[in-house]
C-alpha cells in the first residue's frame, strides 16, 4: 500500500486539528498537532517560571519535559498557554530543536502505519513539502474567535473580547515571524470554512483526496 501523508496548515481555531482528526480517523493513521508540541514548551516554562525573553537557555529541560502521551491534554489549549507558544515560536533554535522531532514522526509512521496526518503552522512549506495532500483551512477571525469562545465559556471564565484580541495578535506573530512563517504553499489546497460546517469540511477535502488518488 502507498504511503499517504496528509500536511495541514491554518491559523489558531480555523478547525484545522478537527479536519485532521477526521482524516486519521478515515484513513486510519496516526495523528500529530504539531501546534502542541509549541504549547507543550509553552506550559513546561509557565510551570518551570521561564523567562520567555531568555527561555533558549534552558530549551533542553523544556524540550526534555514534553511527553507525547500529553499532547491532546486540555490544558494545553488554554488561551495563556497558547499566547506564549506563539511567542517562543518565533525563535528559530526552538524551531530547529522540534524539526527532527516531527520529521521523525513522519518517517516512523510511514514505515510503520502507511503514512501520517500533521497539521500546524509550517508542516505545508518546512516539515512536510513533499506531502502527498497539503490543505490551508482558515476562517474570518471573528467566526475563530467565536468557535473557540462556544468551546470555553462552559469550562472557564472568558470573554469573546479577549479571544478575539488574542486571536489577532497571534494571527499577526505567527504570519510575520521571520523564520517559519505561517503561509500558503503554492499546492495547498484552500478551504475557507467560514460558512460551512465540520462535516461539510471533511466532505471537501476527502473529495479532494480522493479525486487524486
Amino acid at each position: 500500500m502507498k504511503n499517504l501523508v496528509i500536511a495541514i496548515d491554518g491559523p489558531s481555531a480555523s478547525g484545522k486539528g478537527t479536519l485532521a482528526k477526521e482524516l486519521a480517523k478515515h484513513f486510519n493513521l496516526p495523528y500529530l498537532n504539531s501546534g502542541a508540541l509549541y504549547r507543550a514548551c509553552a506550559l513546561s516554562i509557565i510551570k518551570q517560571n521561564i523567562d520567555t525573553l531568555n527561555f533558549v537557555k534552558h530549551l533542553d529541560k523544556i524540550i526534555k519535559d514534553i511527553n507525547e502521551k500529553d499532547l491532546e491534554s486540555q490544558i494545553l489549549f488554554d488561551e495563556e498557554v497558547g499566547q506564549i507558544a506563539s511567542i517562543i515560536a518565533k525563535e528559530p533554535e526552538l524551531r530547529e530543536a522540534l524539526l527532527y522531532w516531527q520529521q521523525n514522526f513522519v518517517s516512523n509512521s510511514c514505515k510503520t502505519n502507511n503514512g501520517c496526518v500533521i497539521d500546524g503552522r509550517d508542516i505545508t512549506t518546512v516539515i512536510c513539502p513533499n506531502a502527498d495532500y497539503k490543505f490551508f483551512i482558515t476562517a474570518d477571525v471573528k467566526i475563530r474567535a467565536q468557535r473557540r469562545y462556544d468551546q470555553l465559556k462552559n469550562k472557564e471564565d472568558v470573554s469573546y473580547d479577549k479571544i478575539l484580541q488574542q486571536l489577532k495578535i497571534r494571527d499577526h506573530n505567527d504570519f510575520t515571524r521571520s523564520h517559519s512563517p505561517l503561509k500558503i504553499a503554492k499546492d495547498s489546497n484552500i478551504i475557507d470554512n467560514s460558512n460551512i460546517n465540520v462535516a461539510e469540511t471533511v466532505k471537501k477535502a476527502l473529495e479532494i483526496i480522493n479525486e487524486n488518488r
